[in-house]
Order: C-alpha cells, then structure tokens, then sequence
C-alpha cells in the first residue's frame, strides 16, 4: 500500500475544494499529514492520519518523519505550500524517495533563479531585474 506524506501551513481554503471537502479525500493511498498547529485543526484528525509539527524546527520533523517512516514507509512526499517545497525536497532525500530535491527547488521557486534557468537552456524569457536594485529597475 502505498503512503503519502502531505506537508500543510497556511490558510484552511487551500486545503479544500469548491464543496468544501478536503483535496486528499478519496486518494488511493494512506495519507498522513504534517501541518503546524493552526493549519493542522483544518484536517479531521482520524482522516487522513495528522500529527501537529513546527516548521521552524527541522531536526524534531526529521526524526518524527524518520519514525513513521520505520512504522510503514512513505512512497512519496507532497506540499501544495511554496513556502514547503524546501521542507518537502529535505525529506525526499533524507527517506530517499524519488522528486524534487533541494537543490532543484530554487529552479522553480526562486522566480529570478527559474528565469536565468530558463534563458541558458535557450527558453526565451521577458527581461527581468532584482526589484530591490534601483537602478537596475530604473534601467529595465
């Protein structure tokens, strides 16, 4: 049976869909949620299986990753949260499951770094600056 590992933070409404039901209702697999306190109250305790994390506190998520990973093994770990997409590419490597993984995350969530990924394989790309550059801006 295959397992995922669904890292939550933010607002309850991106956790739902239009009827009001959670996004992981009906998937074909066991999910287990890691969610910080606030985000976690948006999950229904009993399903999927939840437990309540600190983000800021990486080591103790690790560990509490690596012991449900020995009880059963993750096949694959998920956020829908950019802010947990460095989070969830940590896990991946460290339970060694396939995905992204750290040092591909700023590829897609650094926005001037997926732009300069783009422009050297060829990918025409509008111009671009760092906004905290003024002059840069000014000249752009």
């Amino acid at each position: 049976m295959s397992r995922l590992l669904f890292l939550a933070c933010g607002q309850s409404y991106a956790y739902t869909d239009l009827a009001n039901r959670s996004i992981l209702d009906g998937l074909p697999c066991r999910v287990t949620v890691l969610a910080n306190a606030a985000t976690a109250r948006c999950f229904d305790p009993a399903r999927p299986e939840r437990h309540t994390v600190r983000w800021h506190d990486m080591p103790s998520v690790e560990k509490k990753v690596a012991d449900l990973h020995a009880e059963q093994p993750f096949t694959t770990v998920a956020t829908i949260d950019e802010r947990l997409m460095e989070p969830a590419a940590r896990l991946r490597e460290l339970l060694q499951l396939p995905g992204m993984k750290p040092d591909e995350v700023p590829g897609s969530r650094d926005k001037l770094a997926m732009k300069r990924q783009l422009a050297a394989a060829g990918v025409r790309v509008p111009e671009f600056t760092r906004c905290d550059d003024r002059s840069a801006v000014q000249a752009l």
